[in-house]
C-alpha cells in the first residue's frame, strides 16, 4: 500500500545490535544475514555497465586461468608443527607460492611476479623489469605482498591458507619480543564461517592458535583485544556495516586494527567496485592481502580488476590503468591486451582444477542418475492447462513475462503438483478445468509492491522475472540489482527475502504439508523410494543408511518434502536462509554426528557456496534448474577432498515429450540462457525472447491453433 503511494519506510538513525530488525522496503540477503540488515540499497551505480562475456572469450578466459598453475619445480616449505595433518602435493605447492608472495622477493623468484629485480651491467646498479607492461623503472616498486588462491572449489584453499597463517605465526613467534601477534582478518560470507571454525579446530593442534568470531553479538571486542588472537573470522556485512559507521562518524575496531595479512573468502564477493562490500575490505588495512575464489572472473573481466585493486597490484591496481592495459586493446581485438591479460594472472595467482589434479587427488568415482518420473492424474491435468495457457500467452502477443511466469508455474506443478502454486493460480485451475484456459489470469502484479503493470506498456520494460521466478517492478527490480549478490552473481529477490524471514507467501504450503491429509507428490514418491532403498540395504548390510543431500531451488518444496519425510519417519535438518549462524551450525553438527539424522534439506541458494558435506555419499537434485553451475556447485559440496565413498548423484527429471523439464536439461548448457532474458536486463534481444519461447512451444508439442 505504501509502496502505491510512492512512501517508502526509512531505517532508524540508531538501533540495538541484538534486536533483529526487518524492514520490507530495504533488501538483505537471506545468504548472508547477519543480525543487522544493510540500509543502504538504493543509489545509482557509479560505473559504466561493463559487457559481458561472449563465448569464446570466456573460452580464452578460462585458458588463461588455467596457464596460472605455477612452476614445475620449487623449493618446498617446511610446514608449520601447528598442523596436525599433511597437506597435498598440490597444497605445498599453493603453501609455496604465498610464502614467496609474502617475503617480497623480487630476484631469483620462482613463482611468477609482477616486478624482476635486474643488475644494469653498466652501472652495476640494480633496475626492475615489470612483466606485464615490458616497461623498466629504477625506483624499486611496491611488491604485492600477496595474491589470489583461484583452485577448483573442493581442493583446500582453506587447509592451505591456515598453513601460511600457521607459519607466519610461529616465525613471529621466534623473531619477535613483542606481544602484539601476527594477526590475520578472514572475511568470509556467513555461510562459509562455520567451515573455516570447524577446520581450524580439527586441522590445528588444540591451543596452536588463539581465534575469535567477530559477528553478530561476539561483535563488541576493542583493538587490543583484537589483536591478542591469531585470527579474526568475520562477515562481509559485519565489515560492510562497520564501515558504513566510519563514514557517519561511528567507530569500527575492524578498521582500525592494522592486519597483519586479510583474507577473503569466496573474494567474488567484491567483483563489482562500486559495491559496498567492496569499498569495505579496500578500506581496511593490511599489509598482506589474499583473495580466495574458485572464479575470480565470471562474467566480465572487471570482475578481476576489483580483486586486483584489492590486492593493491602495482602499477595496475587503479580502474583507469586496468582499462588501459587490458580492457581497451581486447575490445580493439588487440592481442597485446590477453597477453598482458595472461602475464598478469600467471603474477599473482595460482589455479588447479580437479581435472587436471585427478590422478593426485584419486576421488573416488562419481556416478549419475536420472530418475524419470510420470506425472499422476491430477497433475497431468493442471500441467496441461498452465501449459495450454502458455500457448494463449503467446499467441495472443502477450506479454512475454507472462510467457515466463507460466514456465515458472509448469516447473512448479512438476515438483508438486498444485501445491507450490500461488492460491490465485490455484483458484484459476479450479476454474479453468470446468471453462477452460481462456478465462483470464492476471498475473502482471508486481510480487514485492503489488504494483500492476498499465496495459499500454511494451512488453518486458515494466515488469521482470527473476530467478527464483517472482515478478517484479522496475522499482523492487533496481533495489534487487543493487543488493549484494551471490556467488552465482545473481541478485537477491525482495520477495524470497519477504518470505524467508516472516514466514509470508507459503501459508499455503505449510498448511497442505501439515494437513493429516497430505499426500507426496510423484516426484517425492521418487524420492522417497530412493531413500528407502538405500536405507533397506543398509540394514541388511548392518550399517546406517547412506546420508543423503536433497537440494531444491524452492524453500516451499524443502516444506512438502519436510512433511513428507516426517510422516516416513526419517529424521533429518536443514539449510536455507532462514537459519542464523548458530542454527546452521547446530543443523550440520547434527547431520554429521548423528548416525540417526541421514538427511540434509537445502536450498541450492544457501547451500551451494562454502559448504563441506563429505559425511554424505548421495545428492539429490529435486528439479533442473537454468544455471547448471549451481547445480555442479551444490554437488561439490559433496564430491571433494575428503570424500571416501562413491558419490551418487540423483536428479528427478520429469519425463514425456512435452516436459518443460526435459527442454531445461536440453539447453542447460546456455550458462544462463532463457534466465538471463528476465534477470540480465534483456540483455537478449526481443526478437532473441520471442526465438526461445517459440522453441519452448515446439519443444513442449503445443499446437499453435490452440
Amino acid at each position: 500500500m505504501l509502496l502505491r503511494h510512492d512512501c517508502f519506510l526509512q531505517q532508524p538513525d540508531s538501533f540495538d545490535d541484538s534486536v533483529t530488525y526487518f524492514n520490507p522496503h530495504c533488501l538483505t540477503r537471506a545468504a548472508d544475514d547477519d543480525s543487522m540488515p544493510t540500509w543502504d540499497r538504493v543509489e545509482a551505480e557509479q560505473d559504466t555497465p561493463a559487457e559481458n562475456l561472449s563465448v569464446v572469450e570466456k573460452s580464452k578466459v578460462a585458458e588463461l586461468l588455467d596457464s596460472a598453475s605455477g612452476p614445475m619445480v620449487y623449493r618446498d616449505i617446511q610446514v608449520s608443527e601447528m598442523l596436525q595433518v599433511s597437506l597435498k602435493k598440490h597444497q605445498r605447492k599453493a603453501l609455496a607460492m604465498m610464502v614467496e608472495k609474502e617475503s617480497g622477493i623480487l630476484r631469483g623468484a620462482e613463482f611468477p611476479s609482477v616486478w624482476t629485480e635486474e643488475t644494469v651491467v653498466e652501472t652495476g646498479g640494480l633496475r626492475f623489469l615489470n612483466n606485464i607492461t615490458g616497461a623498466r623503472v629504477y625506483r624499486k616498486p611496491k611488491a604485492c605482498l600477496g595474491g589470489l588462491i583461484a583452485d577448483d572449489m573442493g581442493l583446500g584453499k582453506t587447509l592451505t591458507t591456515l598453513a601460511l597463517i600457521a607459519g607466519s605465526v610461529t616465525t613471529h613467534n621466534n623473531t619477535t619480543q613483542t606481544a602484539a601477534r601476527a594477526t590475520t582478518l578472514i572475511v568470509a560470507p556467513l555461510s562459509t564461517l562455520t567451515g573455516w571454525q570447524e577446520q581450524i579446530q580439527s586441522h590445528l593442534k588444540a591451543g596452536a592458535l588463539r581465534f575469535t568470531v567477530y559477528h553478530g553479538s561476539q561483535r563488541r571486542k576493542s583493538v587490543d583485544l583484537l589483536r591478542s588472537f591469531d585470527i579474526v573470522l568475520t562477515t562481509y556485512q559485519t565489515v560492510r556495516a562497520e564501515h558504513l559507521q566510519t563514514l557517519g562518524g561511528g567507530q569500527s575496531a575492524i578498521h582500525k586494527v592494522p592486519w597483519h595479512r586479510i583474507v577473503l573468502d569466496e573474494a567474488h564477493v567484491i567483483q563489482n567496485r562500486s559495491s559496498k562490500n567492496f569499498q569495505a575490505v579496500y578500506s581496511l588495512q593490511a599489509r598482506h592481502r589474499w583473495c580466495l575464489t574458485g572464479t575470480p572472473i565470471q562474467n566480465r573481466l572487471e570482475d578481476l580488476g576489483s580483486l586486483v585493486e584489492f590486492l593493491r597490484v602495482d602499477p595496475v591496481d587503479s580502474p583507469g590503468a586496468f582499462r588501459r592495459l587490458f580492457l581497451d586493446p581486447i575490445s580493439r581485438q588487440d592481442p597485446s591486451g590477453w597477453e598482458r591479460l595472461r602475464a598478469l594472472i600467471k603474477s599473482i595467482s595460482v589455479r588447479r582444477t580437479k581435472e587436471s589434479l585427478k590422478n593426485e587427488l584419486g576421488l573416488p568415482a562419481r556416478q549419475e542418475e536420472v530418475c524419470k518420473v510420470s506425472l499422476d492424474d491430477e497433475e497431468r491435468r493442471a500441467y496441461d492447462l498452465v501449459k495450454r495457457r502458455f500457448a494463449l500467452a503467446i499467441d495472443s502477443g502477450g506479454s512475454k513475462m507472462s510467457a515466463f511466469q507460466l514456465i515458472l508455474r509448469l516447473r512448479q506443478i512438476c515438483n508438486h503438483g498444485v501445491a507450490l502454486l500461488p492460491p490465485d493460480l490455484r483458484e484459476w485451475i479450479n476454474q479453468a478445468s470446468r471453462f477452460g484456459p481462456q478465462i483470464p489470469l492476471q498475473i502482471e502484479t508486481c510480487l514485492s509492491c503489488g504494483r500492476v503493470q498499465d496495459d499500454d506498456v511494451d512488453d518486458g520494460v515494466l515488469f521482470e522475472s527473476l530467478s527464483c521466478g517472482h515478478q517484479v517492478c522496475p522499482v523492487c527490480r533496481r533495489m534487487a540489482k543493487l543488493d549484494s549478490q551471490d556467488s552465482t552473481g545473481e541478485p537477491s529477490c525482495p520477495c524470497c527475502r519477504a518470505e524467508d524471514l516472516t514466514g509470508r507467501g507459503r501459508e499455503g504450503i505449510r498448511s497442505a504439508g501439515d494437513s493429516p491429509a497430505y499426500r507426496p507428490s510423484s516426484k517425492v514418491r521418487e524420492l522417497l523410494r530412493n531413500l528407502d532403498h538405500d536405507r533397506h540395504e543398509a540394514a541388511a548390510a548392518g550399517v546406517p543408511p547412506e546420508k543423503s543431500v536433497i537440494f531444491s531451488i524452492w524453500t516451499g518444496m524443502l516444506d512438502l518434502i519436510g512433511t513428507a519425510l516426517t510422516v516416513r519417519g526419517i529424521e533429518f535438518q536443514r539449510l536455507d536462509g532462514t537459519k542464523t549462524h548458530e542454527q546452521r551450525c547446530d543443523a550440520l553438527r547434527c547431520f554429521r554426528s548423528d548416525d540417526n539424522c541421514g538427511v540434509l534439506l537445502a536450498s541450492i541458494g544457501s547451500a551451494a557456496v562454502g559448504l563441506n558435506l563429505t559425511v554424505a555419499s548421495r545428492v539429490h537434485i529435486i528439479e533442473p534448474g537454468w544455471n547448471p553451475m549451481l547445480e555442479q556447485q551444490a554437488l561439490q559440496r559433496v564430491h571433494r577432498l575428503g570424500q571416501t565413498k562413491i558419490v551418487k548423484q540423483i536428479r528427478y527429471v520429469v519425463d514425456g515429450a512435452d516436459s518443460v523439464e526435459r527442454y531445461i536439461l536440453k539447453r542447460q548448457e546456455w550458462k544462463l540462457g532463457l534466465i538471463d532474458a528476465s534477470v540480465g536486463g534483456f540483455t537478449r534481444s526481443q526478437e532473441d525472447v520471442a526465438c526461445l519461447l517459440e522453441g519452448m512451444r515446439l519443444e513442449l508439442g503445443i499446437d499453435a491453433a490452440l
